[in-house]
């Protein structure tokens, strides 16, 4: 997949963390659409994260927030941490999250389990699971550049309820969002 008009050099190193069982071929995907799309620097991979401690057992779903927070405790100096979830992730506030991060902060969080076809009880599609996690990993990582949810339906910074609003998105950011991302480089 191809990201239009992002990319910029210097946005500083960023860390890819697995939360979960997650394969290496997505976290080096979503580690490839960091650097390509927005010029992070890549920095080794990360050790994998036991994701028990964020685990609500009555919801059966972890809590993103918490997840922020430590990862917060990892992300290198100067730079971020993305971690990829293969859990269902809420924030208390909402019923679920496709990821969530911190407004021009150091840490953001993706996860694969709401973007996966087969959860929706369609047939295995890696292909579409893939586009999805691109699309929301690229609109969490511009939460992270200071990027708000832009009312463009098209835009990857507008903000998705369900995986329908995701695939209408373009793979690129709107050009009042990478305007914004040039002026913040």
């Amino acid at each position: 997949m191809i990201f239009r008009g992002a990319a910029q050099a210097g946005r500083g190193p960023l860390g890819v963390a697995p939360l979960g069982a997650v394969p290496p071929p997505v976290l080096e995907r979503v580690a490839a659409v960091a650097r390509g799309a927005l010029g992070f620097m890549p920095l080794p991979p990360f050790p994998p994260l036991d994701p028990a401690p964020f685990l609500d057992a009555a919801r059966r779903q972890y809590r993103a927030d918490l997840v922020l927070a430590r990862l917060k405790e990892s992300a290198p100096p100067g730079g971020r941490i993305l971690a990829v979830a293969a859990v269902d992730l809420f924030l208390p506030v909402l019923t679920y999250v496709f990821g969530c991060a911190e407004l021009r902060g150091a840490a953001a969080v993706v996860s694969t389990h709401r973007l996966d076809p087969r959860f929706h009880g369609e047939p295995e599609d890696a292909g579409l699971l893939l586009e999805r996690l691109e699309k929301e990993t690229l609109h969490e990582l511009g939460h992270l550049l200071g990027l708000v949810h832009c009312a463009d339906r098209s835009c990857l910074m507008a903000s998705a309820h369900d995986v329908g609003e995701i695939d209408v998105e373009e793979p690129s950011f709107c050009a009042d969002c990478r305007a914004k991302l040039r002026a913040r480089a």
